[in-house]
């Protein structure tokens, strides 16, 4: 009951973000100049950056699929492919794409992976996910490169701010991981002080949680420590895959006939604004993610931004979000069928 009634709040949540959305970019446009403008553009290069799309997905497959083997567990790479699918279709639905690693944990137990083996490898894939954008960002603030920092400046807050909250989670999770004491210690403190405050109830159920998540996260300490190599390959492969996600942006600029900016700072910039927005609670970073977007490009593009905006926008979450539901519903009908069999 409580599972559906958080369903049907997360749908509504969506579907009124979505319109807030839509009101926001159209918001005081000439329609008909942006569709002149798309109209007009060169729709052959679109193909390319849903062929990236169908690439970032697949890329965490065979993230998954490696780090599986790794630890020693045998899997379809087929299924690799649908537990990444579904991933990115509750990822993109859910607020802090918070929904995407526990659906396919569920979908993993249904194949017969043990759920400490899930959390391990999920694990992973979400620090070294999340350490991609943490060096991008780091890179780009060290070295500044002018060009790139005067486009960055009406956002530098939302990047910064940004940064900090990933660095917040890895370091949380790398806790977890090596110092879970201090991490109890951490909670419970907080949790006392929530208390005389008034802002926390139910205390004893909460670090009851916090000890059962702690405790997934024991066997990963001696993991990380044996397998360090494989830590690297896996985060050179989610580098490769976040690459796929920042390119879309210069191949929809191209599309439009425009070529005034070099491949680098279009990608670099699309890369910090997946900085910003990547741990704030909103589906997909929706809002959010066009207006800086709006605020980043426009001195760039001009009279071109919010069309570039539509179809860059449209690609890279809407297309990623239609392949992955049509997937999804594809895994309902395959994992877990053998092991049901077999029952």
């Amino acid at each position: 009951m409580k599972s559906k009634k958080s369903t049907i709040f997360n749908v509504i949540f969506l579907i009124i973000i979505f319109l807030l959305t839509i009101w926001y970019v159209f918001s005081g446009e000439d329609l008909k100049a942006i569709y002149s403008n798309i109209h007009n553009a060169d729709s052959a290069y679109w193909l390319i950056p849903v062929i990236l799309v169908v690439g970032f997905i697949l890329s965490e497959a065979l993230v998954i699929h490696y780090l599986m083997r790794s630890v020693g567990q045998e899997t379809k790479l087929s299924h690799c492919f649908l537990y990444s699918f579904i991933g990115f279709f509750f990822s993109c639905i859910t607020p802090s794409a918070s929904g995407g690693q526990p659906a396919q944990m569920v979908y993993m137990k249904k194949d017969g992976i043990p759920l400490t083996t899930s959390t391990l490898v999920l694990m992973i894939v979400a620090i070294t996910y999340k350490a991609v954008l943490v060096i991008v960002g780091a890179v780009i603030f060290i070295f500044r490169p002018s060009r790139i920092m005067h486009f960055l400046h009406p956002v530098l807050g939302w990047c910064i701010f940004g940064m900090i909250l990933n660095v917040i989670a890895i370091a949380f999770m790398i806790t977890a991981i090596f110092q879970p004491a201090i991490l109890r210690w951490m909670i419970s403190t907080m949790l006392k002080l929530g208390k005389k405050i008034h802002l926390v109830r139910h205390e004893e159920n909460i670090i009851k949680r916090t000890n059962s998540f702690i405790t997934r996260y024991n066997d990963a300490a001696s993991f990380f420590i044996k397998n360090k190599i494989v830590i690297v390959n896996a985060f050179i492969l989610t580098f490769v895959q976040r690459l796929f996600i920042f390119l879309i942006t210069y191949f929809v600029c191209l599309s439009f006939h425009f070529e005034q900016e070099n491949i680098v700072t279009i990608t670099c910039l699309q890369a910090m604004i997946y900085v910003a927005i990547d741990m704030l609670p909103l589906p997909g970073g929706m809002g959010i993610n066009e207006a800086l977007f709006n605020k980043t490009f426009e001195p760039m593009l001009l009279h071109l931004t919010t069309s570039v905006l539509v179809i860059s926008r449209g690609l890279s979450y809407y297309t990623q979000l239609l392949i992955s539901a049509l997937f999804t519903i594809v895994a309902q009908f395959f994992i877990g069928k053998d092991k049901g069999e077999e029952k």
